[in-house]
């Protein structure tokens, strides 16, 4: 199951039927795919996106997510392992292979398991961005969606960065 905002406009996220509220509308062009198969994790990171700025996709299961992001050009996605419950060749983690191979210009964020660095160096051998291990804060992701938004636009040239010396 997939949720999209129409055009990406919206600051209400449809998450099975809940209603995410973002208090910051989004008008820019930054997309962010959230897969996860937990409800909970669903909502927090799709909330988090919205109120970082970031129109939001929500899928539940691989075959959404690789259909939406076939669809759109992401630019964000974060892929939730912790609810799967899935050994290390698992569907989402299948996906998050393929995505690292497709994907080159996105950042990927993968969210794992508290206690699991195998899981860890698993997903930096792959070349996500982030690596969240346990993640259950809002505001963090939140920052985090701020800081992504950042990246994407000094990497699309818009934003101009200071590199001189002082």
């Amino acid at each position: 199951m997939s949720t999209a905002h129409p055009d990406f406009v919206s600051t209400v996220e449809q998450v099975e039927g809940v209603p995410v509220v973002s208090s910051r509308k989004v008008t820019s062009n930054h997309r962010c795919l959230v897969v996860s198969t937990s409800q909970k994790q669903r909502a927090m990171l799709s909330k988090a996106a919205l109120d970082g700025g970031w129109g939001t996709v929500v899928c539940s299961d691989t075959g959404s997510a690789l259909k939406e992001f076939r669809r759109h050009r992401f630019q964000l996605i974060f892929i939730d392992l912790v609810g799967t419950g899935t050994a290390p060749d698992g569907e989402f983690r299948n996906v998050c292979r393929q995505l690292a191979v497709e994907g080159r210009d996105l950042l990927l964020v993968v969210c794992g398991r508290q206690a699991d660095p195998m899981e860890e160096i698993w997903a930096r051998q792959l070349g996500v961005w982030l690596y969240l291990a346990g993640v259950t804060e809002e505001g963090a992701v939140t920052e985090l969606c701020d800081e992504a938004r950042g990246v994407v636009e000094r990497l699309n040239g818009k934003v101009e960065v200071n590199t001189s010396r002082v």
